[in-house]
């Protein structure tokens, strides 16, 4: 039972993180084209970054998605493992980052908080997932 929820807290976080890797690249687009968009005031470059946007913003209902699925894996683990991992930065990003810079950047494109949000998620899982893996 202790090693199965091993295998699936290791599956799940490493589908996080690739999801979280994803929605950084997608961010960084977004981030560029909205500067390319700022300077020159082209239609196509304004039709370009809204489709980045779109697809950035989807890779991020993508992302909550696994992110919650992952926090259940947590909980799992640390039921049959307890006080093995200290998970407290990994539900203090997430949830700081679904519940304002999420709502920000879908209301206002504030692509540079989420970014940095993003970037400490995926710190947050890795250091998770090397624990685990060092435990297992």
């Amino acid at each position: 039972m202790q090693q199965r929820h091993c295998d699936e807290l290791m599956r799940v976080g490493n589908e996080l993180k690739r999801a979280l890797e994803n929605a950084l690249a997608t961010m960084d687009g977004a981030s560029n084209w909205g500067l390319l968009d700022l300077l020159s005031g082209n239609y196509y470059m304004t039709f370009t970054k809204y489709h980045i946007i779109e697809s950035a913003e989807a890779n991020l209902a993508h992302v909550k998605d696994l992110a919650r699925q992952f926090e259940c894996e947590l909980e799992a683990f640390d039921q049959s493992n307890p006080r093995t991992l200290d998970t407290t930065p990994f539900h203090t990003i997430s949830h700081y980052f679904f519940d304002h810079l999420y709502v920000d950047f879908l209301i206002q494109g504030n692509i540079t908080e989420a970014k940095e949000a993003l970037k400490e998620m995926i710190r947050c899982t890795e250091n998770i997932l090397r624990t685990v893996n060092a435990q297992s």
